[in-house]
């Protein structure tokens, strides 16, 4: 007991002064990062060498890869799913039935309205034949009154309540669907065209019960399965031709402006294993707001297609903007603007007469960037200078931070 009691009295006292040299070193740290750093201790700043890189502007986004020749099939009318033909994967040819829809209340209702449309069809018809008669009996009336006028034997108004008549006979027999108060014949005639127009639409219905493949490809998605209720215009299968590929990518508000037609873009992703290669082929009109912001698609061309690219898988897009080979950079940090907004560097040189070094703010004209470099354009900065690799406004020529 007595050994365990000094073990632990004489640990405390390694402990408390291990903690008191900590916090000298601590309080040594400190003062060399504030104002009273002196010079000679301002190598802490990195430096590092002004070099020769290759420097490519990229934008790195995402996207899906998309067949160039996809199309949905859409149902063309209302009804109840009765058969699925096909399955994901399979290829079909142009016109193939592919599904179909219950059409038993349609081939009821087509045999109820061909009935209907036969007696409007009777009924207008009749009512023609009864409008011509009554015609042709004002006219032979209308005649005889005139040669009876002629010879004095009756009055001009009984001529022309007679001419009247034989002009609303005529009228009664001319079909005019414009006319505000339609005539008998005229109201039988659209009641008849009525009933034609709905037995066309529920033969173009019944047709539309037979979902055929609209192209030559395989079905990649089917939306529906048996004794679903379907809806005009709703989908029912994506088909797709898997020849030739395409990339569609979101290219967010603040550098959509930089993309242009016809760059190249390296496409990569989990799915697959090679790199491919693709160029910018349109860049969508309108933006989409995504609440943060807003993006704007963009479709790529991927040139190189191979077995291993699938339609629909996830991609990353990389659209190289701008590219420049073998010119002077440095760290995109180290680069500032000072209080006349020069863009500037800190340059460190080393003064053997002061046996220190010495810190020179210099303005810089910069060229293009990526994300790590940024390119110098002066002649003033040659390769092999040291720049102080994360830019401080505060830094003295002495290294003392004001």
């Amino acid at each position: 007991m007595r050994s365990r009691s000094r073990f632990r009295f004489q640990t405390k006292h390694v402990i408390i002064i291990a903690v008191i040299f900590l916090a000298a070193i601590g309080y040594g740290v400190y003062r060399g990062t504030t104002s009273e750093f002196v010079m000679g201790s301002a190598d802490v700043f990195k430096a590092v060498p002004v070099a020769f890189r290759d420097v490519d502007n990229i934008i790195y986004t995402s996207g899906r890869i998309r067949a160039k020749n996809a199309k949905f099939v859409l149902a063309k009318t209302n009804g109840v799913v009765a058969n699925i033909n096909v399955k994901a994967g399979e290829t079909v040819v142009k016109d193939q039935v592919i599904a179909s829809l219950a059409s038993e209340n349609l081939l009821e209702q087509i045999d109820q309205k061909q009935l209907a449309l036969q007696i409007d069809k009777n009924n207008f018809l009749n009512a023609r034949e009864m409008a011509e008669r009554q015609l042709k009996e004002a006219e032979i009336y209308y005649e005889e009154k005139k040669e009876l006028y002629n010879v004095k034997v009756i009055s001009k108004s009984e001529l022309e309540m007679a001419r009247q008549e034989y002009q609303d006979a005529k009228k009664e027999t001319t079909i005019d669907t414009h006319d505000a108060i339609p005539t008998e014949l005229e109201t039988k005639y659209l009641k008849y065209k009525q009933s034609e127009l709905i037995l066309e639409s529920l033969y173009k219905d019944l047709e539309a019960t037979t979902i055929k493949s609209p192209m030559e490809g395989i079905i990649t998605a089917i939306y529906i399965k048996d004794s679903d209720s379907v809806s005009t215009d709703n989908k029912l299968f994506e088909i797709v031709v898997l020849d030739e590929l395409e990339v569609h990518a979101s290219v967010g508000q603040y550098d959509i402006n930089k993309v242009k037609i016809g760059m190249e873009v390296t496409i990569t992703g989990d799915a697959f294993e090679h790199d491919y290669q693709g160029k910018v082929v349109n860049i969508a009109a309108s933006a989409v707001d995504q609440g943060t912001g807003s993006i704007v698609e963009v479709i790529i061309d991927v040139e190189d297609e191979s077995s291993e690219l699938k339609h629909n898988f996830k991609t990353n897009a990389n659209i190289l903007v701008s590219s420049v080979s073998n010119v002077l950079t440095v760290p995109v940090d180290a680069v500032g603007v000072n209080l006349n907004d020069e863009t500037v560097i800190q340059i460190r040189e080393w003064k053997e007469s002061e046996k220190g070094y010495e810190f020179t703010t210099i303005p810089v004209v910069t060229g293009i960037r990526n994300d790590l470099y940024i390119e110098i354009l002066s002649e003033e900065v040659q390769e092999g200078d040291l720049v102080v690799a994360i830019y401080r406004a505060e830094l003295d020529p002495k290294g003392r931070i004001n």
